[in-house]
C-alpha cells in the first residue's frame, strides 16, 4: 500500500505541476491575448474560447485529485464536528464510497468518450484539435480518484483497527 500511496502522490504532484506550469499560463496568454487583439486591433482570435474552455476542463480535472488528497472537497463543518467518532467513522466511509462511485463513473465515460471520439474523429470547431486528449485526461483522473478513495478507506480502516486494538 505504502508503494500505491507514493505513486499516487508522485501522479498528484505531476498534475498540479501540469497545471501550474503549462495549463494555467497558456490559459492567461490566450484570454490576453485575445483581450488585446479584439480590443486594440478589432481582430479577435477566433478559437480563443473554445480552446480557453478546453483549457479549463483541463485544469479543473487535473485538480480534482489534489483536492481529495488535501480534504478540500466541500463538507458541512459544522455538522460533522458535532457527530460521534463513531459516526465520522461512518460519513466518512460513504464520502470514500460516493468518490469511489464518482471515479468509476469519470473512467468509464472518459473511456467512451475516447472511443467515440476517435471512431467520429470528433474535433474542435474553430481550431483543428482532436477531443480524445482531453476525455482520456477525464478517464485517467476516474482512475486516480478511485484508487485515491480505496486508499483512503483502507488507511482509515487500518487506524481504526490499530486504535481498538491498543
Amino acid at each position: 500500500m505504502r508503494i500505491l500511496h507514493t505513486g499516487l502522490n508522485l501522479v498528484i504532484c505531476c498534475f498540479n505541476a501540469l497545471n501550474l506550469y503549462l495549463i494555467l499560463p497558456m490559459l492567461a496568454v490566450i484570454i490576453l491575448a485575445d483581450i488585446f487583439l479584439r480590443s486594440v486591433l478589432h481582430a479577435p482570435l477566433v478559437w480563443a474560447h473554445e480552446v480557453s474552455g478546453l483549457l479549463l476542463i483541463c485544469l479543473f480535472f487535473l485538480a480534482l485529485p489534489s483536492c481529495i488528497q488535501k480534504r478540500q472537497l466541500l463538507n458541512v463543518d459544522i455538522v460533522y464536528r458535532v457527530m460521534s467518532r463513531q459516526l465520522q467513522r461512518y460519513v466518512n466511509l460513504f464520502n470514500h464510497l460516493l468518490l469511489f462511485g464518482f471515479g468509476v463513473l469519470l473512467m468509464v465515460q472518459g473511456y467512451l468518450g475516447v472511443l467515440d471520439s476517435l471512431a467520429y474523429e470528433a474535433r474542435a470547431y474553430s481550431i483543428n484539435i482532436p477531443y480524445w486528449p482531453f476525455y482520456a485526461v477525464m478517464s485517467i483522473v476516474g482512475l486516480i480518484c478511485s484508487m485515491q478513495s480505496v486508499l483512503m478507506v483502507w488507511t482509515s480502516f487500518c487506524r481504526h483497527k490499530n486504535e481498538a486494538g491498543q
